[in-house]
């Protein structure tokens, strides 16, 4: 991905609440609070090549990560 903007549908078929994007380090890059929609897209910019992983956290509590690589 090289772009600057990912989206993700939460795929619970749930509201989103919050979205995290974190390196393989596990250090948060990304914490975006959202007030229940069912996408989201995540500003990119500026984060290094490299692999993340994006959290999606609906507002009951399920929880879904995906891999991200940057290029």
């Amino acid at each position: 991905m090289n772009g600057s903007l990912e989206k993700y549908r939460n795929i619970s078929y749930t509201k989103i609440k919050q979205v995290t994007v974190a390196d393989t380090a596990g250090r948060m890059v990304r914490n975006m609070q959202v007030n229940g929609t069912d996408m989201m897209q995540v500003n990119i910019a500026g984060l290094q090549q490299g692999v993340y992983i994006i959290k999606v956290i609906s507002v009951v509590g399920i929880t879904e990560s995906t891999k991200l690589i940057v290029n």
